[in-house]
């Protein structure tokens, strides 16, 4: 759902990072590192996507809280 409503690559997705996601802004900031453009850029959180991040993050603290990535294994 993340993906779907912010139109993220899949190493975009794979890589996020829980301290580059600002629920008070509504924003999730992508560094040139994880990139194809190399350059740094920011993805606005519609409500689905803010949504599914949140939902993300109730499984996070039960299932991997010594992760600092979104979606951990």
């Amino acid at each position: 759902m993340y993906s779907l409503y912010t139109g993220a690559r899949s190493g975009e997705v794979l890589n996020l990072e829980w301290s580059r996601i600002d629920f008070d802004k509504s924003r999730v900031y992508l560094y040139p590192k994880n990139q194809k453009s190399r350059k740094h850029g920011t993805l606005i959180l519609m409500p689905p996507s803010r949504i599914a991040l949140l939902n993300r993050e109730a499984f996070h603290m039960e299932h991997c809280l010594d992760s600092s990535w979104v979606f951990c294994q």
